[in-house]
């Protein structure tokens, strides 16, 4: 814990006049489903599951082509469970549509959040990195349950 001892005024800054545009990506090429879901499994318990499996770090879930733009639909098919803050590491992302209903304006982001039974279509250009990554639910629980998956973006 720290102590913050200042002498004099403080004024305060003036909020900007409006926000810097953000451009809207180009039409994907791409476009993935990934499905969340929660279910057992033999000796584990309670597992977490990104299209029916989960996380094995020697798996290549995702393979996509540097320089794409790719539309991903993330579903969470449980839909009286819980919601899903979905995050993509190392490529920013925009929320295209919530249920079908486009976004209201256009931002970008590394988390979205996929409330239980609904669905959210984001749009990612993977334009600077190529390697390996991931992507996951970002309630640390969820994760280390197996809510994971790897992405590859290769030339």
């Amino acid at each position: 814990m720290a102590t913050v001892a200042y002498s004099g005024s403080i004024s305060p800054l003036p909020l900007p006049e409006r926000l810097l545009s953000v451009e809207a990506l180009p039409e994907p090429q791409t476009l993935r489903r990934f499905e969340l879901s929660m279910g057992m499994a033999p000796g584990k318990g309670m597992v977490f599951l990104i299209n029916g499996k989960a996380f094995d770090s020697e798996r290549i879930d995702t393979q996509v082509k540097l320089n794409a733009v790719e539309d991903w639909e993330v579903a969470n098919v449980d839909p009286d469970m819980m919601d899903h803050p979905f995050h993509l590491h190392v490529n920013p992302f925009q929320v295209i549509e919530h249920n079908g209903k486009p976004a209201p304006y256009p931002a970008w982001k590394d988390t979205v959040l996929v409330p239980a039974g609904e669905t959210v279509r984001l749009r990612a250009h993977f334009s600077d990195f190529p390697g390996k990554s991931v992507y996951h639910c970002h309630l640390l629980g969820h994760e280390d349950l197996g809510m994971m998956g790897t992405v590859k973006i290769a030339s």
